[in-house]
């Protein structure tokens, strides 16, 4: 006969009382394992794995070089020698190719040349006095190195015209200053003379 538990109604035929249940093999709970104790100097990440990785293979390797930083301006430079100097307002130079041209406004300064060049310990200074003339450069980013026709053209004070040159030239690239950086953008040098000659060339 089943006893019955105060409240609990209808026996149904399951046994209420309480046992002491002993853990079986299968019940019982393994004691916590201890915590791994991380390797000195690692983070257990991946970031970290990568962090360690550059490091390592940094360790053997040179300084890259900054090729990036050596940048080439693909254009022209534009140098106006005296007496024709002195009398230029401004100037303007076309360049066409394939079919197409572009007109660009050169922007000119006055040029100056290294006279005297004094040092003192390890430091050095270089005096420098205006030859008279001007200079500019002007970028073309579209600038081929297949043959191009240019036309200069340069006004006075009073926006006469006063030179109007054409030729044709074969722009060529310019090193960026280290071979292990490859050559830079193609450009060109264009002179024009005291008498008012152009000259491909400075």
């Amino acid at each position: 006969m089943l006893n019955r538990l105060p409240g609990s109604g209808n026996a149904t035929g399951t046994d209420h009382r309480l046992r002491n249940v002993m853990p079986t093999g299968a019940d019982t709970v393994p004691p916590p394992r201890p915590a791994r104790r991380p390797i000195p100097g690692s983070t257990g990440t991946a970031a970290g794995m990568l962090a360690l990785l550059a490091l390592v293979t940094g360790c053997g390797s040179t300084d890259p070089v900054a090729c990036d930083a050596v940048g080439v301006l693909r254009g022209f430079s534009l140098r106006i020698e005296p007496p024709t100097a002195a009398r230029t307002g401004a100037a303007s130079l076309e360049v066409c190719w394939d079919g197409t041209c572009r007109q660009e406004q050169v922007p000119l300064h006055p040029e100056t040349t290294a006279v005297v060049s004094t040092c003192s310990g390890e430091s050095c200074g270089v005096r420098t006095e205006p030859t008279g003339g001007r200079f500019g450069f002007v970028a073309v980013p579209e600038l081929p190195t297949t043959v191009v026709r240019v036309r200069v053209r340069i006004t006075d004070t009073a926006g006469a015209p006063l030179v109007e040159r054409t030729t044709e030239l074969t722009p060529h690239l310019v090193s960026r200053g280290d071979p292990r950086c490859g050559d830079g953008g193609p450009q060109a040098a264009l002179t024009i003379t005291g008498d008012g000659e152009l000259r491909v060339g400075r």
